[in-house]
């Protein structure tokens, strides 16, 4: 059995249950509205005022469907250390033009889950752990001397509790800001010979 390798990577939406049931109740008005519109013999037997009136049942109910899908997916999971953990997406404050996928990404950022930028400091800190430990000559733990950036960018993947980067080039410039401002992280390419 093979396991997911880039676990700190997904992520889920999630519906309430109580939701779940105002989006059927929501998505069944505007069916049988619908339904009502389109055949002529019941609209025949409307007044023109019923008709007026259905005709903005309606349209109230098309706008409300996405409204109530939009509410219903009120939290997300993600991979932490301990299992998953919930992010509960406060729809009170969201804009109606707001997607899910940008209510939830916005959420992450907020709760530092997902970062566009990271310091180096913290990648070559005990922090979080990435970055490797080797032992010295009195078999004492110290920092290791190396990783590969390529290393690096999978332990963010892997590991759930990690924050997740917005991409590959939020770690590098990272390694960047490290070697060039911080003189923190020296940065070598692998050669057959050695470090160059």
């Amino acid at each position: 059995e093979e396991y997911r390798s880039y676990k700190n990577s997904m992520l889920f939406l999630c519906p309430s249950e109580s939701d779940v049931s105002d989006v059927r109740e929501a998505a069944i008005k505007k069916v049988a509205l619908k339904s009502i519109r389109n055949n002529q013999s019941q609209l025949n037997e409307l007044t023109d005022s019923q008709q007026d009136e259905l005709q903005d049942r309606f349209e109230s109910a098309k706008s409300n469907l996405p409204t109530e899908l939009r509410d219903a997916y009120s939290q997300a999971v993600i991979p932490s250390e301990g299992g998953l953990e919930r992010i509960k997406l406060d729809s009170a404050i969201v804009s109606s033009d707001e997607n899910i996928d940008e209510r939830l990404e916005n959420r992450l950022r907020e709760d530092d889950k997902l970062l566009s930028d990271i310091s180096p400091n913290l990648i070559i800190s005990d922090r979080w752990g990435v970055w490797p430990k080797e032992e010295d000559e009195s078999g004492e733990e110290i920092r290791g001397d190396h990783i590969t950036t390529q290393g690096l960018w999978e332990h963010f993947n892997q590991l759930p509790g990690l924050p997740m980067l917005e991409s590959e080039k939020t770690l590098k410039k990272s390694i960047r800001k490290g070697v060039d401002d911080v003189g923190k992280i020296g940065y070598a390419t692998l050669e057959e010979d050695g470090y160059e």
